[in-house]
């Protein structure tokens, strides 16, 4: 029985210091902050992991099950903005791998590169002026990362069914309190329903087309 999951992550353009790195390498704003990007939503195959909640979440996680990643709700550095949460992606669970170290064979015996989540030794961190973290932080979570990817080895590689890294559609409280019947927790993997899933990425494909258009008039007709 597939589940569909809700979780939500911290975005490069969460603070200042990521969207620095966003303007100073051109980055997707969108990416997740860290230096082991998770989930790793620049891949084609992104992978999800227990680096960030240990056993809370990616030992859970079977075959077929549904992700359903936002980031956490922010005005993303524009100050007009009214706070909200972003949809950028919905992946599908493809296979589980029982460590990093199949995770990366699986990656390189199909010409991919290993995603930076996947903890093995040819496969260092990013470079911390890529992340929105600072020194403190980067050490500190360095160390959490490694004994999280041994006492929680699983490594899951998922499909993506939608992925927007750089302008993906908002949401808001009130589509939240009309979907869900409430405001849910979000660092935390809820469990939501197909109808719940559909309603979401209705509102997402009407909102991503509202935006697209606009653009689209604002660079070619105005």
């Amino acid at each position: 029985m597939t589940t569909i999951y809700l979780v939500s992550y911290t975005p490069l353009c969460f603070n200042a210091t990521g969207r620095k790195a966003v303007s100073k390498y051109n980055l997707h704003p969108f990416l997740d902050s860290s230096v082991r990007r998770e989930p790793s939503l620049e891949h084609e195959h992104p992978s999800i992991t227990s680096l960030c909640r240990a056993s809370k979440f990616a030992p859970k996680l079977r075959k077929g099950d549904i992700v359903v990643y936002i980031t956490r709700k922010s005005n993303f550095g524009v100050k007009i903005n009214k706070s909200h949460w972003k949809l950028t992606a919905v992946l599908c669970v493809k296979e589980i791998m029982k460590n990093h170290s199949d995770a990366a064979k699986w990656y390189k015996t199909r010409n991919f590169h290993i995603p930076k989540n996947c903890v093995v030794p040819e496969n260092p961190p990013l470079p911390r002026e890529l992340s929105g973290f600072s020194q403190r932080t980067e050490s500190r979570a360095l160390v959490d990362y490694r004994r999280r990817s041994r006492k929680y080895s699983n490594y899951v590689i998922c499909d993506v069914a939608f992925k927007d890294t750089v302008n993906p559609p908002p949401l808001f409280e009130s589509d939240f309190k009309r979907i869900l019947g409430r405001v849910p927790v979000t660092q935390e993997a809820n469990i939501i329903s197909y109808k719940a899933l559909d309603q979401l990425l209705q509102l997402a494909v009407k909102r991503k087309f509202i935006s697209e258009k606009r653009r689209f008039y604002k660079t070619f007709v105005e």
